[in-house]
């Protein structure tokens, strides 16, 4: 037995009203306006009767009362308009028939001669999420003319493709010209030779998936597009580590001692006056053991001196807590003499602006 869409394409597709006229028969836009009050009267019965069954409240009446109005008016009205297309096979012509009310219009849309094939027409959409996911697939049928032209006969509408192709088979013989199927979305391409017909694969993925990793990939290329000129234009940036709250360049390791000052802000309030937290960094990969001298100046003005006696680890800190008086701009240096012998003495100054 046929299934629906073997049923549905026999009417669409149909002997018409003398010997020689074919009707094809696709839905267009102005039936389905002239049909908007048959779909709300029944969408009205029955969400009005769900409503009534599940609430039994009074107001489901009036809905229902709507539904009852309009499904007649609507059923009335899609009656009185028929668009279709009128191949005429003794005459070599397709027309356009159109029909609202009593008034009847029919033009001219080309010659037989001019049709170069029929082609099947196949769309994908796509419906729920994650592992609910799935693809629906619908075709439809259209007539390609010799100038490229693509004339839409059945509207991509079915979800059997089998019946589609059988149904456009049978319309290819009917105007003897080819049949073309491929199971996609038709592209047609005017050449010298006339026109190139060919099928692209339905999508895996739904246009949202696609603008959102295009838009994805977009941002990446520019980042790393803009990552690329900075480099090429400012050169590598040292990496930075934190410390105290505040960022510091991450020196080179390198083997040995390698004695580093860290200014650590804000100030820490003192019974008299404001103090100042002093880190001293080995960065190095080998303990101190020898006595090194720090010092501290104020505006040039040596403020505190500290000889630190206690070996210092690779990557352990000491902490001191100087108090200062008013100032402008504190110097901290790290005075190993010929004490340790340092591989990096480039570092052994800080500075900080103070704010007391």
């Amino acid at each position: 037995m046929f299934n629906n869409d073997h049923n549905d394409l026999f009417q669409r597709i149909r002997q018409g009203d003398y010997t020689g006229e074919i009707v094809v028969d696709p839905d267009t836009p102005l039936e389905h306006f002239f049909s908007l009050p048959l779909y709300a009267g029944a969408l009205s019965l029955v969400l009005g009767g769900l409503w009534y069954l599940f609430s039994g409240q009074a107001a489901a009446w009036s809905m229902l009362k709507y539904g009852l109005i309009l499904l007649p008016i609507g059923g009335f009205l899609s009656t009185q308009v028929d668009v279709n297309y009128r191949i005429d096979l003794e005459a070599g012509t397709v027309s356009l028939y159109r029909r609202i009310f009593r008034w009847e219009h029919k033009s001219h849309v080309c010659n037989l001669d001019q049709v170069d094939c029929v082609a099947d027409d196949t769309s994908v959409s796509f419906h729920g999420e994650g592992s609910r996911r799935r693809r629906e697939y619908r075709s439809g049928l259209v007539l390609v003319l010799k100038n490229a032209t693509i004339l839409r006969v059945i509207g991509v509408d079915f979800k059997d493709h089998g019946a589609v192709a059988e149904h456009g088979e049978r319309l290819a013989d009917m105007l003897s010209v080819p049949y073309r199927s491929g199971g996609g979305k038709i592209q047609v391409r005017r050449t010298a030779n006339g026109p190139q017909v060919s099928h692209r694969p339905p999508p895996t993925l739904s246009t949202f998936d696609m603008l959102t990793g295009g838009c994805c990939g977009v941002l990446l290329v520019v980042g790393v597009t803009f990552g690329l000129i900075d480099r090429a234009v400012n050169g590598p940036r040292p990496t930075e580590r934190q410390h105290h709250g505040r960022a510091v360049p991450a020196p080179v390791k390198r083997t040995g001692v390698d004695l580093v000052p860290d200014l650590a802000s804000p100030p820490v309030p003192l019974k008299k006056g404001k103090g100042y937290h002093i880190g001293i960094m080995n960065m190095g990969t080998q303990p101190c053991k020898t006595p090194f001298l720090v010092t501290v100046d104020v505006d040039g003005k040596r403020v505190y001196t500290d000889k630190v006696v206690k070996p210092l680890k690779p990557a352990i800190g000491k902490m001191l807590l100087i108090p200062l008086t008013k100032g402008k701009l504190m110097k901290v240096t790290v005075d190993a003499k010929n004490a340790v012998q340092e591989t990096d003495k480039t570092n052994n100054v800080a500075t900080l602006t103070l704010d007391l």
